[in-house]
């Protein structure tokens, strides 16, 4: 225990440090405080011609604003460490969930093995960290049925990037009591920008909001996607069976999580909801980069843990490190594995971890 902890802690030292010094070279959250700072000022967040530039709710202005008052380079600090920070502990209690017998070591397998994927987003200070860790954290209050402070991770989640309204579909699809108090709190969500700004500039954000998604869900250049690995196989998809091989993928992993709910006792069914939803993002948000693979980082690198301290199930611990190996490499990757090695990993990631936790559900999750 003390030792992941000190991975954790010793790596956002070194960060930081080279935030302080300035020696990184991409750094996303500029765009952040741009975004917060236009937003208090009532100018327009959102710009409509292209797919770059400021791709999240409104609600990310507000959300990114306490950072952004603070200043560089403590707000990006802080912003940076508080996904960090709740990164470690999703994984933390991903252990306790999926190990109870033995957290302390499955903690610390999952931590070098989530070091490498996780590294690049806090270099670059790009939210999938904080995601990576909300959705992971959304999913352990689901098994206990702490139905609203789930509905609370939802929204942060939401308010942090856009792609998180996948889950929440998914949870009010499959999670009855939730149904409700997500509806509730939403109905907050969206009329909250309202309560700190002007109606007709919050209604002119919607709006351009709504039409930058748009835009930015058909881009001009590949991205990692499985658009970008069927191109590079040689497959030029339409536009048109693209949508429709997005909307099969998500009529599938909502039967495949049905499925589970209805076959498998709890934690397995609520971590497969986890599993596919995150393998659902990387493969079909049009705008996958390749850091944005670190979203399936907790769950596979904690299975991983699981199952190499299982001696039957050290095969199934090789393929997923892999999985997580070939997320890791968001900056350094070798322009001939582009477009392709991520998203086959993530397919070959979801099957297995399915059939992993079908077949060995009852000496990996069930004990004690």
């Amino acid at each position: 225990m003390a030792l992941a902890l000190a991975i954790w802690c010793a790596t956002l030292v070194a960060v930081s440090f080279q935030i302080i010094r300035g020696h990184i070279r991409f750094d996303a959250f500029p765009w952040y405080s741009e975004a917060a700072r236009n937003w208090w000022a009532q100018l327009p967040l959102y710009e409509t011609k292209t797919i770059d530039g400021f791709l999240y709710f409104p609600q990310a202005a507000i959300a990114y604003s306490p950072f952004e008052w603070i200043g560089v380079p403590w707000g990006a600090l802080l912003w940076r460490g508080f996904g960090w920070g709740l990164l470690c502990h999703a994984l933390w209690r991903l252990s306790k969930c999926m190990s109870p017998d033995r957290p302390a070591p499955t903690f610390l397998i999952a931590t070098c093995i989530a070091w490498a994927p996780s590294l690049g987003s806090l270099l670059c200070g790009q939210a999938n960290l904080h995601i990576a860790a909300i959705m992971a954290l959304t999913t352990l209050t689901l098994i206990e049925q702490k139905w609203w402070r789930a509905a609370a991770f939802l929204m942060l989640g939401l308010s942090l990037k856009p792609i998180m309204i996948v889950m929440v579909l998914m949870v009010v699809a499959l999670y009855p009591p939730m149904r409700w108090r997500t509806s509730a709190c939403l109905a907050l969500f969206v009329l909250a920008p309202f309560l700190v700004g002007d109606f007709s500039y919050v209604t002119r954000q919607y709006r351009d909001c709504l039409t930058k998604l748009v835009i930015s869900s058909q881009p001009d250049r590949l991205f990692e996607d499985l658009r970008g690995l069927l191109w590079t196989l040689g497959l030029r998809v339409r536009p048109s069976m693209l949508l429709g091989l997005r909307l099969f993928a998500a009529v599938g992993t909502l039967g495949l999580c049905r499925f589970a709910r209805r076959r498998w006792s709890e934690p397995c069914a609520s971590l497969v909801l986890l599993a596919l939803t995150a393998t659902f993002l990387t493969l079909f948000n049009p705008r996958t980069l390749p850091s944005s693979y670190m979203i399936v980082t907790p769950i596979a690198a904690t299975s991983a843990a699981v199952f190499s301290l299982a001696r039957e199930h050290r095969r199934r611990a090789l393929w997923l490190i892999g999985v997580c190996m070939c997320s890791s490499f968001a900056f350094w990757t070798p322009r001939y594995t582009e477009f392709w090695l991520r998203p086959l990993g993530c397919a070959a990631f979801a099957t297995l971890l399915v059939r992993a936790n079908r077949q060995g559900r009852e000496t990996s999750y069930r004990r004690g």
